[in-house]
C-alpha cells in the first residue's frame, strides 16, 4: 500500500494509481476519514470532474469538495479520467463512455477498499462529470445509494445533434478525426459516443435518491436540462437552483451553497 500522509486532524490523504482495462492510469487522491479502519467502516464516495476538467476543478472547487466530505466523515476518491490532469493517455481518445468505464473501474476499487462499507457509497459529478454519474448510477443501480449532480451536462449529445460543437464544423471532426475546442483535441469517437448513447434513458435505469444543484445563469448546461433530467427521475429526485449561480459557480457563495446542498445530501442518505 501506497504512503499514507496526513492532510488534517480529520482525514488522511493517499496518492493512488488506478489502472483502466487497457493499462492506463488513472491518478488521483483518496481521502480517507481519521475513524475509517477495518473494523469501523466508512461510507465513501466517488467525485468525477467535468469536460476539459480535472480532479483539483475550476478555482479548486473539487479539492475543497473531497475536503468536506471527509470531514463529514466520509471517505472518496478523486481521480483524474484517463487522458485529463496527470493521468495517462491522450484526451483525444475519450468519450463519455470511456469515462463511463473508467468511473466504473472507480466504483470497484472502492467498494474493495478494507475500511469501506461498501453498502454505501455515492456517486458525485459536475457537467460531463454527472453526465458520467448518472449513466454509471444507471448501469450499476443496486451499487450505489445515492448520486448527487451539480449542473450535470445531459446537454452533451443533444447539442451536438443539432449541430452545436462549440461553434466548430461536424463535418470537420468526420473528416479529419479531430477538432480543436480552446486547445484540446477532441476526437470523431468523442462525438459519436455522444450521439448515440440514450443518457436519459440509461439514467432513468436508478432507483435511488437524487440530487440536482444547478445554477440559473448557466450558459453552458442550461438549467432546462436539469429540470428535464428531474423530470425523467420523478420523485425520488431533489432539485435545488441556485439562483444567479452560472456553471462553474464563480463566486464564493456559489462555490459554498454547492458543497453545502452537496455534502448535507450525503451526510442524509449514507448515515
Amino acid at each position: 500500500m501506497k504512503e499514507i500522509f496526513r492532510y488534517d486532524d480529520h482525514t488522511r490523504l493517499q496518492f493512488i494509481e488506478l489502472p483502466n482495462q487497457d493499462g492506463l492510469k488513472m491518478r488521483g487522491l483518496l481521502h480517507i476519514p481519521e475513524a475509517a479502519s477495518e473494523t469501523n467502516r466508512v461510507p465513501a464516495a466517488l467525485v468525477l470532474h467535468g469536460f476539459m476538467g480535472h480532479r483539483i476543478g475550476t478555482a479548486f472547487s473539487n479539492a475543497h469538495l473531497s475536503k468536506a466530505i471527509a470531514d463529514a466523515g466520509i471517505a472518496n476518491l478523486r481521480l483524474d479520467f484517463i487522458g485529463s490532469g496527470e493521468s495517462d493517455g491522450n484526451y483525444e481518445d475519450m468519450s463519455i463512455l470511456t469515462e463511463l468505464d473508467e468511473a466504473k473501474l472507480q466504483l470497484d476499487y472502492l467498494k474493495s477498499l478494507p475500511f469501506v462499507d461498501p453498502d454505501r457509497i455515492a456517486v458525485f459529478g459536475h457537467s460531463q462529470g454527472g453526465l458520467v454519474a448518472g449513466l454509471l448510477g444507471g448501469e450499476r443501480p443496486d451499487e450505489i445509494r445515492c448520486i448527487a449532480l451539480s449542473s450535470p451536462g445531459f446537454n452533451i449529445g443533444e447539442d451536438w445533434k443539432k449541430g452545436i460543437l462549440n461553434g466548430l464544423d461536424p463535418e470537420k471532426l468526420k473528416r479529419d478525426g479531430w477538432i480543436d475546442i480552446k486547445g484540446y483535441k477532441v476526437g470523431y469517437r468523442y462525438y459519436k459516443d455522444a450521439l448515440d448513447t440514450p443518457t436519459y434513458e440509461i439514467a432513468s435505469r436508478y432507483h435511488g435518491p437524487v440530487q440536482i444543484v444547478h445554477g440559473t445563469a448557466d450558459k453552458i448546461v442550461p438549467i432546462e436540462y436539469g429540470r428535464r433530467l428531474k423530470e425523467v427521475y420523478g420523485e425520488k429526485c431533489t432539485m435545488i437552483e441556485v439562483e444567479g449561480a452560472d456553471h462553474d459557480y464563480s463566486s464564493v457563495a456559489f462555490a459554498d451553497a454547492r458543497i453545502r446542498h452537496t455534502v448535507d445530501f450525503l451526510k442524509e442518505h449514507l448515515f
